[in-house]
């Protein structure tokens, strides 16, 4: 009785029987699903010879109940799910993520011969429109103005090393104040159109959690952890949607400097105090090169540690306020009307696509179609993850587009960085993404006609009635 009556329980077993868990389940698993099924298929064959198998099923009674409870999922929506995340695996970690490194290292040498007053100017407006980009990631801003602000520092005697990495860390640290500015006034246009909102769950209670946490003013831990550990651009983005204090936003985003600062300093020491090119570099390089990639991997450890600390705590304070308060964040809100209609609106849209897509109903063609798209989604993305070295050479923001492939180069070709089995994994991934799209259009198509047609025939059968309501004769 007390477990049913938990709301942390009740909210657990609602998310872990979620269709976004058991993708994650599926993408994480992976190539051991069918190894498990192939492994169990063996025991029970072995049980069979034994005869020690209670049953002729081709798998054991533990796996007979699994399989039986997993039939029931819909299969579907899991393996479109599996297909969205795989891209965005694959649009954060990998294309965004190269593009990136390659216009960083692009820009360093570029700024290499300007002067470094107006180096300062353009990296910071280079960075800014940068961070205004969905997908684009902090960190690498971060430990690109440590290498290309502290590189043309060391040149100058008033300034130095240590003063260019004082100011790369002083620049970093405004420039993301300044793109919360620019993300938060993104959000405030955004939220002018009610699907977006719908589509950010604004009226949700696990949103209001969000937007209970950041309406309190000053520096406070639940505040922090969410606008420092949460994803730079959603979270400024959804701050402008809520029509949130900006003030009050930017006092909750200055611990960020705990999180940037580190990130500057690695490429600070990625750089090193002295120019690689000079005499005095070149006799010292091989003993100091070692230290100063141990300071800057040890520096990166540290970003990434204060970042994942504050996404788990951010994620503890918005259950706790889930938990405290869900029924008033439930409560429907005056301003939100304009949701719950479009919502109603889109109700039986929404019914007719579950039932297209519902497993049992799909032929047997569109079944081939969907676990040929997911199987090839997941193939790839095994792919990316743990054969990188294969795929892509080691390129740095640090390094030379146009030095030898020998040299960490590209040869002045950016398209390099992709080696030939990066290009057969691309080719599987973007036939499964146009595969994806089919399915998507096809069934959304299917919904459409089929929602029409009801419409239509509810329709006549009302023109129907009112006819021979209106008939001579006819009495009610």
């Amino acid at each position: 009785s007390t477990l049913k009556d938990s709301k942390i329980l009740r909210s657990l077993v609602v998310l872990a029987t979620s269709d976004w868990v058991r993708a994650m389940l599926v993408m994480g698993f992976n190539v051991m699903i069918p190894f498990s099924l192939l492994t169990n298929l063996l025991n029970q064959k072995v049980r069979k010879m034994r005869g020690v198998a209670t049953s002729n099923s081709m798998f054991t009674e533990g796996a007979d109940k699994v399989i039986e409870h997993i039939a029931t999922w819909n299969w579907a929506s899991i393996f479109t799910k599996v297909n969205w995340l795989v891209i965005a695996f694959w649009t954060l970690q990998v294309g965004v993520a190269k593009i990136t490194v390659v216009f960083l290292s692009w820009l360093n040498e570029a700024l290499q011969q300007v002067e470094f007053e107006l180096v300062t100017i353009i990296f910071f407006v280079i960075g800014y429109l940068m961070f205004l980009l969905p997908p684009v990631p902090g960190i690498p801003v971060y430990i690109c103005s440590g290498i290309i602000i502290t590189a043309r520092a060391r040149s100058r005697d008033d300034v130095g090393f240590w003063g260019g990495t004082i100011i790369a860390i002083s620049v970093s640290f405004v420039l993301k104040l300044a793109a919360v500015c620019g993300q938060y006034m993104i959000g405030v246009f955004m939220g002018k159109s009610v699907k977006v909102q719908q589509l950010v769950a604004v009226d949700k209670v696990f949103t209001r959690s969000i937007e209970k946490i950041l309406k309190t003013r000053g520096l406070n831990l639940p505040k922090v952890s969410v606008l420092v550990g949460g994803p730079d651009w959603p979270t400024s983005v959804l701050c402008g949607i809520l029509r949130l204090s900006l003030f009050q936003c930017i006092i909750g985003t200055t611990p960020v400097i705990l999180v940037s600062s580190p990130c500057v300093l690695a490429g600070a020491f990625i750089s090193g105090p002295e120019d690689a090119r000079s005499n005095t570099a070149e006799a010292s390089s091989e003993g100091s090169d070692t230290m100063w990639a141990t300071m800057a991997s040890s520096m990166l450890a540290a970003s990434a540690a204060c970042q994942l600390a504050s996404g788990v705590i951010a994620m503890y304070y918005i259950q706790e306020v889930v938990y405290k308060y869900s029924d008033d964040l439930a409560k429907p809100r005056p301003e939100h009307e304009k949701i719950a209609q479009l919502t109603q609106q889109e109700a039986a849209y929404v019914e007719m696509y579950r039932n297209v897509t519902s497993w049992p109903r799909l032929s047997q063609k569109i079944r081939c179609l969907v676990l040929l798209t997911t199987c090839s989604m997941l193939a790839s993305f095994f792919i990316f993850l743990f054969m990188d070295e294969a795929c892509f050479r080691s390129f740095e923001t640090n390094d030379s587009i146009g030095a030898t492939k020998e040299h960490n180069g590209l040869d002045g070709n950016v398209l390099n960085i992709v080696k030939m089995p990066g290009w057969a994994a691309h080719a599987l991934f973007f036939s499964a993404c146009a595969l994806h799209c089919m399915f998507l259009q096809t069934m959304a198509r299917r919904a459409a006609a089929r929602l029409r047609d009801e419409q239509e025939a509810s329709d006549a059968s009302a023109e129907s009635v009112a006819a021979l309501a209106d008939a001579p004769g006819t009495s009610m």
